[in-house]
Formats: structure tokens, sequence, C-alpha cells
């Protein structure tokens, strides 16, 4: 099975079910599509009342199926993107881009497992500090962080990183005195 390229104005989709287990007085009742009558039987209900079938009939969304009614379910129906474990757009072994270190991780690679793991301001603990590439994407997306080490190497290169990176949602305290003596934050207004 491999990646195809959907044509330009593509819609995917999934048939959408529109049943339910159990029966209802209302909910049960068949409905008729394209001229063809979809009844239930005794056990299950329709997801959506008679008017809401209707409604989806005059948006052109029903599909009529051999024995069943089901909807169209576009993909970009929904303001979400499936986070897959099929990551082409990262870069593995020797060809992962700048690193500052030898055994640093691609930042992509990082960026997606925080993104999977942790809500903004949710804690991202790094045991193992490294070049700090999680500190600095951890810092790139909201999320707060610690991390650990021992070397002076790991700790220059980290503390390198962080001082000299620009994280475009905060806004120096101090321009003179640099980040150590804070950032700005910002609240959205609910």
């Amino acid at each position: 099975m491999g990646l195809s390229v959907l044509p330009d104005g593509a819609r995917p989709f999934r048939y959408g079910p529109l049943t339910s287990s159990g029966a209802s007085d209302e909910g049960s009742k068949p409905f008729t599509f394209a001229g063809k009558s979809y009844s239930l039987g005794l056990t299950n209900h329709w997801k959506v009342t008679a008017e809401g079938l209707k409604r989806l009939e005059k948006l052109g969304l029903l599909i009529s199926r051999e024995y069943s009614l089901a909807y169209r379910l576009f993909l970009d129906s929904y303001p979400v993107v499936p986070i897959n474990n099929n990551w082409v757009d990262t870069k593995w072994r020797f060809n992962t881009g700048d690193k500052a270190y030898v055994v640093q991780t691609n930042a992509k690679i990082i960026q997606r497992c925080i993104l999977m793991t942790t809500d903004p301001g949710d804690l991202v603990l790094d045991p193992t500090y490294g070049s700090g590439i999680t500190a600095y994407v951890a810092e790139q997306w909201g999320r707060r962080w610690m991390t650990v080490d021992v070397s002076r190497v790991q700790l220059a290169l980290a503390r390198q990183r962080l001082l000299t990176a620009t994280f475009n949602w905060y806004a120096l305290r101090d321009e003179k005195s640099g980040p150590a003596n804070g950032f700005v934050y910002k609240r959205k207004k609910p």
C-alpha cells in the first residue's frame, strides 16, 4: 500500500454511519431516499431526526448503499488532523539537518512527540539534555520545560541554543538584559 496524490479539488471522505443500536418510536421509522425506502427493523434507530436526514439529503451528503443509507463524512469537515506513525516529512539517521551535537534528534521528531503528548502550559522533562533541542521545541510551543545533564559541553551547547533563539510568542521584559530578566506573556481574552 503506497501513498498517492489526490487530484486538485478532490475531497476525501468515508461512509458515515447513520444508524445506532436500539429501537425508538420516532427514530426507527423508514426513510425514503432516491426512490428507495430504508427500514431499520426492530433493533436500530437513525442517529439523526427525520429533519436531519432531509437536511443531509438537501446538502447532497446522503449516499445510497446496497442495504443501508450513509452520509459522506469528508476529511476536511472537521478541524482535526490525525497524527499517525507514517512520518514521511521527517529525516532519520545521518541526514537529519543541522546538528549542534552528535546525537541530537531531529527537531521535527521532538516537536511531533511534544504535540502528541502535551498541551500548552504542560511541563516537559528531558533527563538527557544533550544540545537542548527538547527545551527549545517545548519553549517554541508554549510548554514549560525542565532538563538535566552533567556535561559542560551539553550545557554550553544548550545554553547557546536557548539564549540565541527567537520565539515568536514572547517579548523580552527588558531588551538590554536579555532572556535572563524574563519574558512578557500575553493572554488571549476569552
